[in-house]
This record gives C-alpha cells, structure tokens and sequence, in this order.
C-alpha cells in the first residue's frame, strides 16, 4: 500500500515510521547511559584503588599478605608481626613503585601495575640486597584484589613501567660490580600481561637470552652484550657454542647483537661455557656439527685435577633410524681414533680407554644412547661427547663474576678443592675447608696445609672421623666445632654415650645426635624406647 493515498499520509505506515524511530532512540540513550556508567565507575574505581593498602597471594607457601601503607612484616607462619620485630625469622615485603595505571582483563575497572620488594625471608637472606617483583593490584566490585606476583631480579635499577597495547613494559637495568670485574651496565626490558587473576610474563624468547647472558645464570661466567657478524639463520643473542654460526659468507651474514663470554668461551642460550680447543686439536671441529655443552666427566681422576674442561657434543636426531644412526656415529668415532693416532696422541693409562694424551692436555670421547628402554632395546648409538682435559689458564678470576653470593663462594670452593689451596676458601666457608681436609692423606698434612684458626680444628675433626679416634674430638679448641665433632663419631660410631658430651647449649643437636642413633634401630619398638630414654 502506498505511502501517500489521495494526497493524504498512510497512517499506519506513518505509526511504523514512528515505532521504529522511538526505539533506536531508547536504545542509544541505554547504551550511553551504560557507557557512562562504566566510566563513571572506572574513574572512581582509579580514584580508591590503593595498591599499598591491599592483600596479595606473596607470602610464605602462597599465604596472603596484606600491605598496610606499602610495608608488611610476616613470620614464617603467615603470622603479621608488628613493625620493628626483633624476629628473625621474618619475611618484609615493601611498595617500590614505577606505578603504570590501565584496564589490565580489559573488565572496565582500573588497575594498577607496580614494583615491590621482599627480603630477609625464605627467598632472600641479604637485606642490602632485596629481590624486585611485579604485580598487579586489580579493580573489580569488591574493590582491590592482588594478583600473583612475578621475580623480576636482585641487585637490579628498575627504571620506568608502561601500559601499552594491552602490554606491561617493565625496564631496569642490570648493574653490578664485584671484585675488580665490572659488569657492564645492560639495559632490561620485560614484558607482562593479565589473563583474568593472573599475571604472566610474555617476554620475548631474544630478550630472555639477553638476561641469561648478563645475568640470571648461576654459571661461573657472566657475558657482556655486544655486536657481531653472524649467518642470517640466526636471531639476535645466537647460541654461539654451534660451531660456524659466525662463521658464514659475507653475504650470507648480518650484523646481530651476542652474548660475548670472553676468550675461550661461548654462549648456549643460557650461560657461558667453556669452548677451548688446543692447537693440537686444530681440524677436529670440522668434523661434524659439534656443540659446546656443560663439561661431561668420565674419569674421576681427572675430574678433580686442576683441569679445565670443554666437551664438545654430536647427536643424530630421532628421526633418523638406528642402524643410520649407529653407522654415523662408528665412522666418527673411528675417524677421531684414526686423527688422534696419525697426530702422535698417546694412551693416557691413568684412566680407562678411550683417553689420550699431548702436551699435558689429556682428551676422551664416548659413544651412548637416548633411544633404549624396556619397551625399545637397542644396540645401537645417536651421540658421541669429546672431552678435552687442560691444564692452561686455570684461574679462580672467573668467580670474581658471580653475581649470586653463594655461588660465587661455591666457585671460589671448587678452584680452592681442584687446587688444593684453602686460602681460596672464604673465611666463613666451613665446608670449603672440611672438603680439602678430606682430601689429604694425613692429619699432619692436612695441618701443614690449613691456616691457623678453625681450619686446623677442621683437621682435627675430619681426621677424628677417618681414623676414629675420639681423642683428636677433645683436642679441638673451638666450642661449636668440638661438639660437631662429637655429634658426628656419635653418628659414626653409634655411641650415645659421645651425644652427653654435647652441651645442653646445642640442645637440638644434642637431641638430633640422639635421635639418629636411635632412628638406626631397625625394631620399631626398640626404637621408640631408645628415643623415650633420650627425651
């Protein structure tokens, strides 16, 4: 039916026209109503959500912490303790800052991004030295609600935090000096996000190896950032232990950024490692597609000599079929024995075969399996290591490097027990000490070698066990190791009656002395009442 009949308007028509109309603009008017509404409730959710008054899934075991004007003391337990507590068993979480403000969930509530500390607790003991955390404080109806909480680092400058393209930017930098090796400052930049509670970290895999190089590893070895020509297969930050992987054609190379680990040594993906290869080795690593890895040690005599050791390591996919992959790895084997021999390597007898000495440097290589099991039993072998023993450049100056304090001891530790030499050992390392001590033939050799001091009591400890003479126990002059001696001859020698001589100072010891004795007595009823008569 037409609109316009005789000159006159369609009144029906005309009342559809109208309906329709009416109802578009109810429904615009609902949804800005809405969105204002929505804002008005983002704007004053900003306006009191406070991150420093707020409760976070970060305590001990994942218990909730609460901030009261960003500071919070907490026990082990959970339990709050009051500012100022002379506990020492005490985790203090502390509001940093670098706030960054946004809709994280995209719910339409504000939410605040932020850094915050924690020390002297379960994660970290030094509290000159606190470990930085990202979290979020999100918005939400019921007001502040805490997220998880990501390690961002320790020993770090955190410089700014940004909230963009629906991504948290996190930047610090990395700058630390031990010793009188300086790690160059190094520039940090960590992404994050917000899946509905959670915060995750979404950091580029480029940028994760850039912190592995500077500073996350716990190797002895810490890299520096810096440029280099490299084949255009690989990204920035390339696992330079492949060997050739710097080493393509100019045009088939471009200029990256690398983990450079100094001489002698390249960069895995994760940490430095030792990649030396002797003049009398030149030629092997065109072999085959050697990789640097983590020292592999086949001979304990070796192991503990004051040797530095480079492994370099060949494998053969799964794909490829074991009797493929067995006759690859023979041709090599047979081609390194062949090598060896026509450049005048000789039988190293100290250890089992396949070992060979020149110059002072002493070399191994051993064929194995990954592809055996009980439901797949093989013959064959897919990889082959080659070890390389050398004498040269043995040097404590890398530990100098070690960012973390107790690996950095550990390392000193190490060099100390490789070289015999206990003034390595930090004053307050006693295990350092008790592992050379152990390792001499005689108590006055372990006396001729230690400094005076505890370490001579170390001796008389260590020896007081190897030889079971109880006397050597009453000779010693400090308290703590004397009654450590005690406690140990009691373990050795199962004889409760050495437990009394320990001091009612030591009680936990003393009852742990007791209790290990008695936990040995294989009948259960035996047991428990050797431990009643020792309450």
């Amino acid at each position: 039916m037409p609109f316009i009949t005789q000159g006159k308007a369609n009144i029906k028509y005309l009342l559809i026209i109208i309906f329709f109309f009416l109802l578009c603009i109810g429904g615009i008017l609902i949804y800005t109503r809405n969105t204002i509404n929505v804002s008005e409730k983002s704007k004053e959710n900003k306006d009191i959500l406070d991150p420093k008054n707020c409760t976070y899934p970060i305590g001990v075991k994942g218990m909730n912490i609460t901030l009261k004007d960003g500071y919070s003391e907490d026990s082990y337990s959970g339990e709050r303790l009051p500012p100022g507590s002379t506990s020492s068993a005490k985790l203090i979480t502390q509001y940093f800052g670098k706030e960054a403000v946004g809709d994280f969930n995209g719910d339409g509530f504000s939410d605040v991004i932020f850094i915050f500390t924690q020390h002297n607790g379960v994660r970290y003991s030094s509290e000159s030295e606190p470990a930085y955390y990202i979290i979020a404080a999100l918005g939400s109806t019921d007001g502040c609600k805490g997220t998880n909480a990501v390690f961002i680092g320790n020993g770090i400058i955190p410089q700014t935090t940004e909230f963009q393209n629906g991504k948290i930017i996190v930047n610090y930098i990395v700058n630390r000096d031990y010793g009188n090796s300086k790690i160059i400052p190094t520039v940090i930049t960590k992404q994050f996000a917000v899946e509905n509670m959670t915060l995750k970290d979404i950091t580029p895999e480029e940028t994760i190896r850039k912190l592995a190089c500077v500073y996350s590893s716990g190797n002895y070895y810490r890299g520096i950032v810096s440029t280099s020509t490299c084949c255009k297969s690989v990204d920035n930050f390339p696992n330079t232990c492949l060997i050739g992987v710097c080493n393509c054609s100019q045009d088939d190379s471009y200029q990256v950024e690398i983990c450079d680990c100094g001489e002698n040594k390249c960069f895995d993906g994760k940490e430095c490692q030792e990649a030396f290869v002797p003049k009398d080795l030149i030629g092997l690593e065109n072999f085959t597609k050697w990789v640097f890895v983590a020292p592999y040690f086949g001979c304990d005599a070796l192991e503990r000599g004051g040797y530095k050791i480079t492994t370099l390591y060949y494998d053969i996919p799964y794909s490829v079929d074991d009797e493929t992959a067995t006759l690859e790895i023979n041709q090599l084997y047979d081609k390194i024995v062949q090598y060896l021999k026509t450049k005048g390597w000789q039988d190293y007898l100290a250890c089992q075969p396949n070992y060979y000495e020149k110059n002072g440097v002493i070399v191994s290589y051993f064929t194995g399996t990954d592809r055996c099991s009980m439901n797949h039993p093989c013959n064959g072998y897919d990889y082959i290591y080659f070890t390389i023993y050398s004498k040269n450049e043995l040097s404590s100056s890398s530990c100098e490097k070690v960012l973390d304090d107790s690996i950095r001891d550990s390392c000193y530790s190490d060099f100390a027990l490789k070289t015999m030499n206990p003034s390595l050992c930090n004053s307050d390392s006693l295990g350092c000490f008790d592992n050379i001590a152990k390792n001499t033939q005689t108590l006055s050799d372990c006396q001729k070698l230690m400094p005076d001091g505890i370490p001579q009591d170390v001796c008389l400890r260590v020896f007081a066990i190897k030889d079971k003479s109880f006397s050597l126990c009453e000779k010693i002059s400090n308290q703590d190791e004397r009654e450590f001696c005690y406690y140990q001859f009691s373990i050795n020698t199962d004889d409760t009656s050495v437990c009394d001589k320990i001091s009612d100072i030591k009680i936990e010891l003393k009852k742990d002395c007791y209790y290990g004795i008695c936990g040995k007595i294989s009948d259960t009823t035996e047991r428990e009442k050797c431990k009643q008569e020792k309450q």
